[in-house]
């Protein structure tokens, strides 16, 4: 009994194996346009490719490149200009907060001589640092839209993905 059960497992296994080892067209397809390149790693390795089904992932591969581009500018990548706009708001509110409590701080401090006045002036100051820490946080967003990183990734992950491809020996 044992030993047909194990039979069983056995067989189930390797037909398995067998169905895992041909190539499946959706598979590639969905590890190349989200760009996976560990995935991508793994079908390749795993999988046999001839030359014709290489060809097809390269020419998947390329019109994924050239559906990426090389940005411009920032607004043709709109995870890039929502950095973009996100750190220009970021900065004008955290210049904004930081302004209004060096005035609170400043008035705090002119008009009392102690005790409560020397409390307030200290909270404000204490958020005009914070407002200096958004303030850089938000500089960084404008720069990182500004220079289109994340368009930039993509493209340099598109390239990646198509040299996995061609570095993939085929077999006849």
């Amino acid at each position: 009994m044992k030993n047909s059960i194990f039979l069983g497992f056995l067989c189930v296994s390797a037909f398995s194996l067998s169905l895992h080892g041909s190539f499946s067209e959706k598979e590639f397809l969905a590890a190349i346009n989200s760009q996976d390149k560990k995935q991508l790693a793994l079908l390749l390795n795993s999988k046999k490719l001839t030359g014709e089904d290489k060809g097809h992932l390269l020419a998947v591969a390329k019109t994924k490149i050239n559906e990426q581009g090389i940005p411009k500018n920032c607004t043709e990548s709109k995870p890039d200009l929502i950095a973009f706009m996100l750190g220009l708001i970021g900065a004008l509110g955290s210049l904004t907060a930081a302004q209004k409590s060096l005035k609170s701080a400043s008035q705090s401090v002119a008009h009392g001589t102690g005790g409560l006045a020397s409390v307030i002036g200290g909270v404000s100051l204490g958020f005009t640092l914070l407002s200096a820490g958004a303030f850089g946080g938000s500089l960084y967003l404008v720069k990182k839209g500004w220079d289109c990183s994340y368009a930039r990734s993509t493209l340099t992950t598109a390239k990646e993905v198509e040299a996995l491809i061609e570095a993939t020996p085929t077999v006849e």
